[in-house]
């Protein structure tokens, strides 16, 4: 019983020392991934959508010419402390500039400045402290 009731004394102990912890722990506020390239879910979800029927043309007009696959798939990254970048996959590769040039015109939309505008504010943030990991946010396959 001894041991039992050292334990528990342990136990209150600790408890107390928990609660004083988390009184004066420092608030910590840290912007998504989302937040950082977007502002928000709703102009991520937005830009999705515009960005995918956007492209489409781009790489149905490829199809259309060649009878060969074409795709986009675009990412964004955002690690604490590290930095923040945006990840654009085009297949094939020389419908890289045609893709970002379409991509750019409807960020520019929803969000209202340019994909590297943005890039280069979260990274800034990123590298303070916000960000949370990679998203995709839009992409496409046409044929196969």
């Amino acid at each position: 019983m001894k041991s039992l009731k050292k334990i528990s004394d342990l136990s209150d102990k600790f408890e107390i020392k928990l609660k004083s912890f988390g009184q004066n722990a420092p608030i910590v506020s840290q912007e998504g991934t989302t937040e950082l390239f977007f502002d928000n879910a709703s102009n991520q979800a937005k830009f999705s959508v515009a960005a995918q029927d956007a492209v489409k043309n781009i790489l149905m007009n490829y199809w259309n010419k060649n009878e060969k696959p074409s795709s986009f798939d675009m990412k964004i990254n955002a690690v604490a402390g590290k930095g923040a970048g945006i990840i654009l996959n085009v297949t094939p590769p020389m419908l890289k500039g045609s893709v970002l040039s379409v991509l750019d015109k409807v960020f520019k939309n929803i969000v209202g400045m340019s994909i590297v505008e943005k890039q280069r504010i979260a990274d800034k943030k990123a590298k303070s402290g916000g960000g949370s990991g990679t998203l995709n946010v839009a992409s496409l396959e046409i044929g196969d």
